[in-house]
């Protein structure tokens, strides 16, 4: 707030494209270090794991059919919000809020093990290529949701998305093989601060999305 803008004399700046709801967030982390009140502060423990056979598997939901639980959830927040504090932190380089938003969504699909298939455009046609989040969720679709799901709703994950999903799969499939596991043994465990900064690529079992043409 130093300098001659118009900003900087009187100590006020306006964000007219912002939803005030996500600053509101935003304002609350930057002051006490939570996004909202009762926010856990470990959450990368969270584990997604799938075994072939017995596991429950992620389910793919449109947007207004996701299941808002009775229970306590370990994230208290709506998927939508989730994915438009991550896209504020993104657009400006607030890498510190992009590294907590990982946290929050990997969390909150391993506690409710459900997902807003129809947002996954959304998402992507608002970040940039190569964006941390979506390789996550990649990875976290290629894992956890059921192939026939996935099939269902093909028209609603953009073709790169796909394709990273096809790459990760093959990945972890190779991987298998050179570990000697059959279908019966296959299991993919990861954690949220796998994806925090870099270190998404050095994961044996990460799909990197190519660029955007």
């Amino acid at each position: 707030m130093n300098g001659e803008s118009v900003e900087s004399q009187i100590g006020i700046i306006t964000l007219d494209e912002d939803d005030p709801a996500i600053f509101r967030l935003v304002h609350s982390y930057m002051y006490s270090g939570r996004l909202y009140e009762g926010m856990p502060l470990v959450l990368d423990h969270v584990f997604i794991q799938r075994y072939d056979q017995d596991s429950k598997q992620l389910q793919l939901r449109q947007s207004n059919d996701v299941v808002i639980f009775e229970r306590e959830t370990v994230v208290n927040l709506l998927f939508k919000i989730v994915f438009d504090l991550y896209i504020f932190a993104d657009m400006r380089l607030a890498t510190q809020i992009q590294d907590v938003v990982i946290s929050l969504l990997f969390a909150k699909i391993s506690d409710e093990l459900q997902f807003p298939i129809d947002l996954l455009g959304y998402l992507d046609s608002r970040l940039p290529d190569g964006c941390v989040l979506l390789n996550m969720i990649t990875n976290i679709l290629t894992a956890c949701a059921p192939l026939q799901s996935i099939t269902i709703n093909e028209e609603h994950i953009p073709r790169l998305i796909l394709s990273g999903m096809f790459y990760c799969a093959m990945m972890g499939h190779d991987l298998d093989k050179d570990q000697g596991k059959d279908s019966d043994e296959s299991e993919f465990c990861m954690s949220g601060c796998l994806w925090h900064d870099s270190s998404a690529e050095t994961h044996p079992k990460s799909a990197k999305l190519p660029a955007k043409s």
